[in-house]
């Protein structure tokens, strides 16, 4: 651990300017509320819906109702060796206390692995150049949450004691 190397990146753009994508989007989270709120038929009668569901409904109609940005979260792992896999896991455990039950909405970690040397390079070189649309998996991310994401955490916390700005 003491050679390895970390690279968290966090890239976001606003999800304008695509309007067709923003518009399916936008309409396959409608039709989810709606299918949310509405009474379930069962083949023995039918049920009115949950809290649960309900609450799920209310907060996917506030993500479809303001603004929202496309997120891409990448980590690359350098000079970790056999315990890459490890330190990519630990590290989606920090991103992982955003996870919502209520929407079901959580971060799925990817390991990039390949035989050939020059997808890792690929790789490596679209974290450098910070490009958006290679090598990443994007989610949508409402204003307080993107907030919750790149927010720089307070350097004199007492339980880093190794931390170098």
């Amino acid at each position: 651990m003491q050679d390895t190397k970390i690279v968290v990146q966090v890239l976001f753009q606003p999800s304008v300017g695509r309007p067709l994508r923003s518009w399916w989007w936008t309409r396959r989270a409608y039709k989810r509320i709606g299918y949310l709120r509405k009474e379930k038929e069962k083949l023995w009668g039918s049920r009115s819906p949950t809290p649960r569901e309900k609450r799920q409904a209310n907060a996917i109609e506030a993500k479809a109702g303001n603004n929202r940005f496309h997120t891409v979260i990448r980590f690359v792992v350098i000079g970790a060796g056999e315990y890459t896999r490890s330190r990519v896991k630990e590290l989606s455990g920090a991103f992982n206390v955003y996870e919502n039950p209520e929407t079901g909405q959580y971060f799925d970690t990817v390991t990039v692995q390949s035989l050939w040397e020059g997808r890792i390079v690929d790789f490596c070189r679209s974290v450098a150049d910070r490009e958006f649309d290679s090598w990443a998996l994007k989610f949508q991310t409402g204003v307080p949450e993107l907030a919750a994401l790149v927010s720089i955490p307070n350097r004199q916390q007492e339980n880093i004691s190794y931390a170098q700005p």
